[in-house]
């Protein structure tokens, strides 16, 4: 039965997100291989992600709400959630060339003048090969307490954005985006 439901959820997943590919999975450690051919990269989700497009009728409010305040250029690549609690929501899009410099000096300052954005931190990270710039803050509505980290990966010709949000704490968020983030790669003829 899980067999059966695994390879369906493999063929809705590969028919229904366009350059989005599940390319393995394996349930017993949660680790499933994604490739995003169009902006260049792989990597690895762990846990109970799930993959789908973005539409209005299988987006949570407060998931759309936070695309729409946070993530509102470049071309979007994937949603994911997770189904247990904790929950967590990513997105990814592919966003015009940009270095960690001007990164650092024009999205922070657009956050920071964002209503309800607080301690916002940026810092360049090293993870084996792959180099990616990382911003964390905290964004209060009337309603929520959101926790958020945008990671950013340099490529040749596009910037590839990994964006992350929960409601549970920062350092949990950072455990859990952790291994997804160490895991990109980018794929070959992408330099």
């Amino acid at each position: 039965m899980i067999r059966s439901s695994l390879f369906l959820g493999l063929i809705v997943l590969c028919t229904s997100c366009s350059g989005l590919r599940l390319i393995s999975q394996d349930p017993e450690i949660g680790k499933q291989l994604i490739k995003c051919p169009e902006a260049g990269f792989q990597m690895h989700f762990y846990g109970d992600y799930r993959f789908q497009k973005f539409r209005k009728s299988t987006t949570t409010s407060l998931d759309r709400k936070v695309i729409r305040q946070f993530s509102n250029q470049g071309a979007l690549q994937f949603r994911a959630y997770t189904v247990l609690e904790p929950h967590a929501s990513a997105i990814s899009r592919e966003i015009p060339a940009i270095s960690f410099k001007q990164i650092e000096k024009q999205r922070t300052q657009e956050l920071k003048s964002i209503h309800g954005v607080s301690n916002v931190h940026g810092i360049i990270k090293q993870f084996g090969e792959i180099t990616c710039y990382e911003i964390d803050f905290e964004w209060s509505t009337k309603n929520e307490q959101l926790h958020l980290i945008e990671y950013y990966f340099e490529g040749p010709k596009k910037t590839v954005q990994l964006f992350f949000w929960s409601k549970k704490d920062l350092q949990w968020l950072q455990r859990e985006t952790s291994g997804i983030v160490k895991s990109v790669r980018l794929l070959k003829g992408s330099k």
